[in-house]
């Protein structure tokens, strides 16, 4: 758990309310959007007092934050669980692909994700922890590659992991910004510039050893 992540409760029952007001939260702004979301509205659809509310989250960014940092958690292990078992430099590459394509379609699928960040692009410390993710996604992406990258190419290799980790964001939200087939059409170029990109640093395929 980041230092700067408010401590959530131990305890079954606690837990369970805490999980009550952020699917409250997340409903909500998939209805009305994050603008008009309030602490009361919350407490409302939950179930739970207001005081309750306050007691594991002080104001609705602290709500909107930990929404966020719940959808990088799930991009991040999707992503690991994706690049599990690599054993071939084609197959590497396009299990990156497939991460990039199955990121998009939960942006696309899931009502409320464009809202929530939109809500946090002015919280400094979530747009830190979002570069800090988007480290741990290119590491993830380049220790799956790097079994079949040269020596001499491998810090470019991550650099560009990183690149196109932090990128995939971006894409994504212009993606759906545009919305329709321009959209779609982002995403396709996207997903082929990042795979020209590391295509281009692979050797000779060949299995780990």
């Amino acid at each position: 758990m980041p230092a700067h992540r408010r401590r959530l409760p131990k305890q079954e029952r606690s837990r369970r309310r805490v999980e009550a007001v952020l699917a409250a939260a997340h409903e909500l702004v998939v209805e009305h959007g994050s603008e008009a979301l309030t602490m009361t509205e919350v407490a409302a659809r939950a179930g739970v007092s207001i005081g309750s509310v306050y007691q594991y989250f002080p104001d609705k960014p602290a709500i909107l934050r930990e929404l966020a940092l719940r959808i990088m958690e799930r991009v991040h292990h999707g992503l690991v669980d994706a690049l599990a078992g690599i054993d071939s430099a084609p197959s590497a590459v396009e299990r990156v692909d497939v991460a990039l394509a199955a990121y998009h379609e939960m942006f696309l699928s899931e009502p409320g994700i464009r809202d929530i960040w939109a809500a946090t692009q002015s919280d400094k410390e979530l747009q830190r922890l979002d570069v800090e993710d988007s480290r741990d996604n290119g590491r993830a992406i380049a220790r799956a590659l790097t079994p079949f990258v040269a020596r001499r190419d491998r810090d470019r290799l991550e650099v560009l992991c990183l690149l196109h980790a932090h990128l995939a964001g971006s894409a994504a939200r212009l993606a759906l910004a545009v919305g329709g087939d321009e959209g779609r059409a982002l995403m396709v170029e996207f997903r082929r510039s990042a795979r020209r990109d590391l295509d281009a640093l692979l050797v000779e395929p060949r299995r780990r050893s």
